[in-house]
């Protein structure tokens, strides 16, 4: 597995791994959010909308990580490593969850959204 890490980590691949998964960004009405997460765990109302919790294990995409940045200016020699530690993370979401919450307005139009960049908690 480190031979296979290392010999894709050579052609850029952790941006690609980086940035697939499920895309937080996209969703904008909370019939969007149930559709793929299902039902939540949490659910908090105020007087501006509402919170939603849930745990995944799913990939969640992370649009904006600078490895691009970081393979142009080392030459890609930090490559094997960015791609070791992305592969380590999804496995730890498998293994673990994370924790993500959708905040809605009093229509029910996604607002904002955010998701735990730890583990386990």
């Amino acid at each position: 597995m480190i031979v296979t890490c290392f010999a894709l980590g050579q052609t850029g691949c952790s941006t690609l791994i980086a940035r697939s998964g499920t895309e937080l960004w996209t969703f904008k009405s909370i019939e969007e959010v149930h559709a793929v997460f299902g039902n939540p765990i949490e659910i908090r109302k105020n007087e501006s909308g509402t919170t939603e919790t849930y745990r995944t294990r799913r990939k969640l995409a992370e649009p904006s990580n600078g490895y691009g940045m970081e393979f142009v200016m080392l030459w890609g020699t930090r490559e094997p490593k960015n791609t070791w530690t992305e592969l380590s993370k999804y496995g730890r979401t498998i293994l673990a969850s994370r924790r993500v919450e959708f905040r809605y307005d009093n229509q029910g139009n996604v607002s904002s959204w955010s998701a735990e960049s730890g583990f386990g908690d």
